[in-house]
């Protein structure tokens, strides 16, 4: 009798020890391959602020032609945005570029075929959400200035 339950505390002393291994090993991946995942992030959410007082002006209900784009991010600084069938004021899918900003990698540039680099910063970054700010400022050219706050899901 003692022996079947040397055995069975064995083997569940074994189990334990193997599942915090893994949970061990989930917690060590890098910000890259959080983000590079492969699967797309997908917006959920956008919050903004339209007067660069740092005090987000409400969120914006995001369109249902941006609810079905998709972004991913290749390890090797490619990537790639589809906007999804349900298109917004003409945009088309494309290749994007993008590089850690820092050896903290807490920012990314990244950069769509038009040329134009946004500085992502991250401030989420999990196995399903990446939640970055971005400042889009337009000022100097007598365009608007804002400060998005965006979360996407796997």
């Amino acid at each position: 009798m003692k022996t079947k339950f040397l055995i069975l505390a064995a083997m569940a002393t074994a189990t334990i020890i193997q599942s915090c291994r893994e949970e061990d090993d989930e917690k060590k991946k890098t910000k890259e391959e959080l983000l590079c995942s492969s699967q797309c992030w997908r917006p959920v959410s956008r919050i903004v602020d339209t007067t660069k007082d740092g005090v987000d002006n409400g969120t914006e209900q995001i369109a249902n032609c941006d609810l079905d784009n998709c972004e991913t991010f290749n390890t090797n600084g490619t990537g790639y945005i589809n906007f999804g069938p349900q298109i917004c004021g003409g945009e088309q899918s494309t290749s994007t570029t993008w590089s850690w900003t820092n050896s903290s990698q807490n920012a990314i540039n990244y950069q769509q075929g038009n040329g134009i680099i946004w500085q992502y910063e991250i401030l989420e970054l999990t196995e399903t959400t990446f939640r970055y700010s971005m400042v889009m400022d337009f000022t100097s050219t007598g365009g608007t200035y804002t400060k998005m706050t965006v979360k996407a899901i796997h």
